[in-house]
C-alpha cells in the first residue's frame, strides 16, 4: 500500500500537487483556528458580527460578514475563523493559476508551495479573522480580472468592476491595488469605455457602504486619513523594517530581492505583479513616517 501511495503521488501533475498541499495547509489552518485563543482584534470583529451593518468605524463590512457566517456554522474560535481558513488556500490556488507557466512541472509546483509555506505572514493570515485575509483573496480575483481586461477579453470590464468593489468591502487598502493597476494599464485602454464602465460598476456596488459613511459623518475615512496620526518616532520606521524582514522570512529576503531585480515583464499583468510588493512596502514605510 505504501508503494502504491508513493507511485500515485509521483504520478500527480503540478496542479494536483498544488491542490494536495493546499488541502494539507487548510487542515493545519483548521487545527490552528480551533485550538488558538482569539486575539484582541478578532474579538473586536466578533463584536462587529453581532450587529451586521454596511460599515464600521475603522473597517468595511466583509470581515464582520464572514465572522457572522462562520459563527452560524460552528461555535467558538473555529466559528469566528472558519471562512478565513478557507480563503487562504483559495487565493493561493488562484494565484498559482495566474502565474503558472504553460509548461509547468512538478518542480514548479513544489517550489510554489515551499515559497508560500516559508512566508511567515501567510502562516498567520491562514487562520486569524482579520481583514487582510479577505483583501488577499479579493486581490487575487482582481489580478485575474485585470489580466483578462488588459488582454481585452470580452466583458472583462464587468468582472474588473465587481472585484474592485469586493476589495473595497474587504479593506480600504484595496484602493492601492487599483491605483497600481492604473499605473501599468496601457494608454490605449484609457481611450476605451471598458475602464470607465468597470469604475461605474464598482461605484454602484459600493453605494450601500457610501450611504452608511454619509449617515455616520464619513467616520472611517476621517479616522484613516487623520485620526491615526501621531507624533513621529524613529522606532516607527525601524520597527516597520524589522517587521518586514520577519513576515517575509529573513532567510528568503535576499532571494526575493534578487528575483525581483531579475524579473523581466512583458505584459501589464506581469508589471503589476512586480509593482505590488514595492508599492505596498513604500506606502507603509511612508505611513510609518506619519506615526502609524
Amino acid at each position: 500500500m505504501k508503494a502504491s501511495l508513493k507511485t500515485g503521488y509521483a504520478a500527480w501533475g503540478p496542479d494536483t500537487l498544488v491542490l494536495f498541499w493546499l488541502g494539507v495547509w487548510w487542515v493545519c489552518n483548521l487545527l490552528q483556528a480551533g485550538f488558538s485563543q482569539l486575539a484582541n482584534d478578532e474579538a473586536y470583529y466578533h463584536m462587529f458580527a453581532e450587529h451586521l451593518a454596511w460599515g464600521y468605524f475603522d473597517h468595511p463590512p466583509m470581515t464582520a460578514l464572514l465572522v457572522w457566517l462562520g459563527e452560524h456554522l460552528a461555535g467558538g474560535e473555529l466559528g469566528v475563523r472558519l471562512f478565513f481558513t478557507l480563503l487562504q488556500p483559495l487565493y493561493l490556488w488562484v494565484l498559482w493559476r495566474l502565474i503558472r507557466p504553460a509548461d509547468a512541472s512538478r518542480r514548479d509546483a513544489a517550489l510554489y508551495c515551499m515559497v508560500a509555506a516559508s512566508t511567515l505572514m501567510l502562516q498567520l493570515y491562514g487562520f486569524i479573522a482579520v481583514p487582510d485575509g479577505p483583501l488577499l483573496f479579493t486581490t487575487a480575483l482582481f489580478l485575474g480580472a485585470f489580466r483578462r481586461f488588459t488582454e481585452e477579453r470580452r466583458g472583462a470590464w464587468l468582472w474588473l468592476g465587481v472585484t474592485m468593489a469586493l476589495m473595497a468591502y474587504s479593506k480600504y487598502h484595496g484602493a492601492l491595488v487599483v491605483l497600481f493597476a492604473l499605473a501599468v494599464t496601457p494608454r490605449r485602454l484609457f481611450l476605451r469605455p471598458g475602464l470607465y464602465l468597470a469604475g461605474a460598476v464598482a461605484l454602484l456596488l459600493l453605494v450601500p457602504h457610501l450611504l452608511w459613511q454619509y449617515h455616520h459623518d464619513w467616520a472611517s475615512f476621517a479616522y484613516h486619513l487623520s485620526g491615526r496620526n501621531a507624533v513621529f518616532r524613529v522606532s516607527y520606521v525601524t520597527d516597520f523594517l524589522v517587521n518586514m524582514l520577519v513576515v517575509f522570512n529573513p532567510f528568503f529576503v535576499p532571494l526575493w530581492v534578487q528575483a525581483w531585480r531579475k524579473t523581466r515583464c512583458r505584459t501589464p499583468f506581469e508589471r503589476l505583479l512586480r509593482l505590488l510588493p514595492v508599492g505596498f512596502i513604500g506606502f507603509f514605510l511612508l505611513s510609518s513616517l506619519r506615526g502609524y
